[in-house]
């Protein structure tokens, strides 16, 4: 299971998680890093230290896809979060398999990679295909950081296409 931010009583998940035997990984926030989330729970490291529930924390999500912030600020980021968490709990950042390709300079503070993989495209000939390229992403990630366990955070499945009526 995993949670988006740490707000609105969702730091809370965790715990719950736990308790039927399930686990969950938490973010801290998902937009901007602003002065604004600086100060509050969803965004701020302390505010990972407040809710350090689970095994792993997600600093950001998609976060230098959206433009949001460049690598070398969400490292900062990374490297706060790290610094506010006991060393139990494993840290990353969550972003497409192609980020992490482009700006591999995200991998240095993290515990481990998450990738987010795109739409399987819909049609029993196209699946074959489309499977075959999500396992050549995930090699290709899988190469540049062979040293680090990889999650699949997100696996978008197929969307509805103006060619379908929809």
């Amino acid at each position: 299971m995993r949670t988006y931010t740490v707000a609105n009583g969702l730091d809370r998940v965790p715990e719950i998680a736990r308790r039927y035997g399930m686990t969950c990984r938490s973010a801290c926030g998902s937009g901007p890093i602003s002065k604004k989330t600086k100060g509050d729970r969803q965004g701020h490291p302390g505010g990972a230290r407040q809710s350090a529930g689970g095994r792993s924390r997600l600093c950001r999500n998609e976060a230098i896809l959206f433009g949001y912030v460049g690598a070398d600020q969400l490292n900062e980021y990374i490297r706060r979060v790290r610094a506010a968490l006991p060393n139990r709990i494993k840290v990353s950042t969550a972003e497409t398999w192609s980020q992490w390709l482009l700006n591999p300079e995200i991998g240095q503070y993290v515990d481990f990679i998450t990738i987010h993989l795109p739409s399987i495209l819909g049609g029993r000939a196209r699946s074959t295909r489309s499977l075959g390229s999500l396992q050549r992403f995930y090699a290709d990630v899988q190469e540049e950081f062979p040293d680090k366990p990889i999650v699949i955070g997100e696996l978008a499945g197929p969307r509805p296409t103006r060619a379908q009526g929809r």
